[in-house]
């Protein structure tokens, strides 16, 4: 989406309106002695910038923002703010007589790039402008559409490269129609894409009529068929940077915190779910390592936090090794539930393909059903994992002939956080093995942690499956690999 350029002239101040302000984690104190107060004419009584906002809520015409108090020698007597299109000038709201640490801003354009500042007054004056946020408002809702009936939610994540599979930008086809059924009574996809080919990210909210091939079969002008898709985008947000730069990470971050805010105001009483279609490897990053462990972590605690309580599942069942214990680290503070390998996922084929098969053992299908045919999330996720060793078995011979270990897990996320803080302790006073084995439970039996230790790691997992049955491994595999470069640092 080519975003429009504002005029630069003002428009109407609108007025602040406080938010509710959640706690957040305060700012860092100095342990060191202070520094004697400078006079009242030096800029070291002014007050510091406060930290990035955070973001509240996201509506068409209105986003609110809160902020953590910085550091100030004199008290702090009010804020100011400002905030502009991604490309206008600032529309600075001062002397307003803002004091709570938060505000909502009204008035503004749907579908719309805004960057928001805030800084901080004192008797002193002000201090600086804080670090940019940035947020997009979302779309105006279709006249006589609800979005807050579905008791379920997932937003799906692809990374989309620039091949000749299908996945280009003005091809039809590829990844948009690997969801077919986008919604129904009990559950509404969401499905976001970065796109490596125009250095964007789009969120996009398909109906079931969507035709994926929309233009693949008659000669349409490539702009019909972009525009075809993309009337279905939720939100768009350009600027990409470099792929596995600090940047592109802050910036997915900056993102996808915004549809998290897009998400919830329009499915407030829904249950939210994170599913990536991908590749993995463990630490606790998201999107194939585009979005770094912290950033990933600051992403779904905002989620959350919009949310008023945890998502439900994050699922990282087709990425690759992401059943490691750095991955629970991070996303089981925000859910609750944990869907994943310690393996490599696929590189198998079943015996004898057949597209009924492909859609019985298929996730992203069947959770409608799932979710709809059972009382508990638990009980569908139970099934969800089932549904791979299914598929194991259509597969047995392939995975036999080539020795393709297999498994599934679904992980207690409240569980593993009280393991964590034992394994932690434990850890800190035991040798460890030299290696340190990848497999976490081997390196527990190694280093003699004490059955109380061994029953809380088993209380972790749910339900899981293997395909052990087929063939000897040969390998050791119990389901979760060890925080490798952490348990290593730690032990020396």
């Amino acid at each position: 989406m080519m975003l429009s350029t504002p005029t630069a002239t003002p428009t109407a101040t609108p007025t602040p309106t406080p938010v509710a302000i959640p706690t957040l984690a305060p700012t860092s104190t100095p342990t060191s002695t202070p520094a004697p107060v400078a006079p009242a004419s030096t800029p070291r009584q002014l007050p510091g910038a406060p930290e990035v906002p955070s973001l509240v809520s996201v509506s068409p015409t209105e986003i609110s923002v809160v902020w953590n108090e910085p550091d100030s020698l004199a008290p702090i007597s009010g804020y100011d703010y400002r905030y502009a299109e991604e490309s206008s000038q600032w529309i600075e709201v001062v002397g307003s007589g803002l004091t709570d640490r938060g505000v909502t801003i009204r008035g503004l354009s749907p579908f719309t790039v805004y960057r928001v500042q805030v800084r901080s007054v004192s008797e002193h004056g002000h201090g600086d402008w804080s670090p940019t946020w940035i947020v997009e408002t979302s779309r105006p809702l279709p006249s006589g559409t609800s979005f807050s009936v579905q008791p379920h939610v997932i937003l799906r994540v692809v990374l989309v490269h620039d091949d000749p599979y299908g996945w280009r930008y003005s091809s039809p086809g590829g990844w948009t129609e690997a969801v077919v059924q986008k919604e129904s009574e009990t559950l509404r996809y969401y499905e976001a894409a970065i796109w490596e080919e125009t250095g964007a990210v789009h969120l996009y909210a398909f109906p079931n009529d969507y035709d994926a091939f929309y233009g693949a079969f008659d000669d349409l002008p490539i702009e019909d068929v972009i525009a075809y898709r993309e009337q279905y985008a939720a939100s768009v947000r350009s600027g990409l940077p470099e792929a596995f730069t600090d940047e592109r990470s802050r910036f997915l971050q900056d993102v996808f915190a915004g549809f998290a805010g897009l998400l919830v105001d329009r499915h407030p009483d829904a249950e939210h779910h994170l599913m990536y279609s991908g590749h993995g490897g463990p630490g606790g990053a998201l999107f194939e390592g585009q979005m770094q462990t912290a950033d990933a972590d600051a992403f779904l605690g905002t989620y959350a936090g919009l949310l008023g309580r945890p998502l439900g599942v994050v699922d990282m069942g087709g990425p690759c090794n992401k059943g490691g214990y750095a991955d629970l680290a991070t996303f089981c503070k925000h859910a609750r539930y944990y869907v994943a390998s310690d393996l490599a996922n696929g590189s198998y084929d079943l015996d004898d393909w057949t597209v009924e098969k492909y859609f019985e053992t298929d996730a992203e299908t069947q959770y409608h059903r799932l979710l709809s045919e059972h009382g508990t999330l638990e009980a569908a996720l139970i099934e969800r994992v089932d549904l791979r060793r299914l598929n194991y078995e259509y597969a047995r011979e392939s995975q036999t002939r080539d020795e393709v270990f297999q498994a599934s897990y679904l992980y207690s996320c409240p569980a593993f956080n009280e393991f964590s803080t034992a394994f932690e302790s434990f850890v800190a006073g035991a040798t460890l093995a030299q290696p340190v084995p990848y497999d976490l439970y081997e390196l527990l039996v190694d280093a003699d942690a004490p059955p109380s230790l061994l029953e809380r790691f088993r209380s972790v997992f749910v339900h899981g499956v293997d395909n052990r049955d087929f063939f000897d491994w040969g390998v050791t595999a119990n389901g979760m690999i060890s925080p490798l470069a952490w348990l290593a640092s730690i032990s020396t």
